[in-house]
């Protein structure tokens, strides 16, 4: 039997740090496009419909795509209950799955603006919810960012990507009424381009 964790995720950033001598000072230019998903290029009238959701792609599998705008009665309740919480503060949502036991991972990505600069530090942060149709707790969340789109690289497990991600929030996400916020920092390699969501490491 398979046991899934899945996670909503809604309103997502990347900004850059501006830092002066004695003043550090975070940057408002956002460098994820459409970090809210509610540009589409048309409304998701049911599963495995990412590619209405602009500039969002899945790396390795199906995202699900939640939007208020779909007028299918049955997927309209998915949207607003069976992927945990509605859209916090906009309209649309996505989701995807992770499941117990290092058996299956899904990704989710997008291509961020423009490059990371090489030493610079920069700022991302996320709402995220448990949905209500996950079995178990997400003890992690992920973000990697790199010069291409990844590619699944686990021998043992089809769908893993391995890799050291930039962000790692070890947390148990169990809530399942709100959305959690999730912020963290890093410092840039250099000619990062494309960011992925997901579970990276073992």
């Amino acid at each position: 039997m398979i046991i899934r964790a899945a996670i909503n995720i809604q309103k997502l950033s990347l900004v850059a740090f501006i830092v002066w001598p004695w003043i550090s000072a975070v940057s408002q230019v956002n460098l994820i496009p459409n970090p809210s998903f509610e540009d589409k290029i048309g409304c998701p009238e049911g599963l495995h419909q990412l590619y209405l959701c602009k500039d969002w792609e899945d790396v390795n599998s199906s995202i699900e795509y939640c939007h208020l705008c779909t007028s299918d009665s049955v997927y309209s309740l998915i949207v607003k209950q069976g992927t945990g919480q509605p859209p916090r503060t906009d309209s649309a949502s996505v989701s995807f799955l992770i499941n117990k036991g290092n058996v299956y991972r899904e990704y989710l990505g997008a291509y961020i603006n423009d490059a990371l600069v090489e030493g610079k530090k920069y700022c991302f942060s996320a709402r995220v919810s448990l949905c209500e149709c996950s079995f178990y707790d997400v003890n992690r969340f992920e973000v990697l960012l790199t010069n291409m789109k990844p590619a699944q690289n686990s021998p043992l497990f089809p769908t893993f990507i391995l890799d050291s991600a930039q962000i790692v929030c070890r947390n148990y996400f169990v809530e399942t009424v709100e959305y959690t916020h999730i912020n963290d920092s890093f410092t840039a390699e250099g000619n990062e381009r494309f960011l992925t969501i997901g579970i990276f490491s073992p």
